[in-house]
């Protein structure tokens, strides 16, 4: 199995996401949907839905100074 390590530029998925930061997936949406700040980026490829590594590495400093 690829994981991000191996590949990091490759797009990761919703639920890859999740599993990462060891929350739900309605979360990763959910911030992923503006719904929830700090909001998190992402691509729209189709009707799909993926993330960049460093997109999400951006977020948890965002959520380390926002919860400073």
């Amino acid at each position: 199995m690829t994981t991000t390590e191996d590949k990091p530029d490759r797009l990761m998925s919703v639920t890859e996401v999740a599993e990462w930061l060891q929350v739900s997936k309605a979360w990763v949406i959910a911030h992923a949907n503006g719904n929830r700040r700090p909001a998190l980026i992402r691509v729209k490829v189709g009707k799909c839905v993926r993330f960049r590594r460093q997109d999400i590495d951006r977020f948890i400093k965002e959520c380390e100074e926002f919860a400073a």
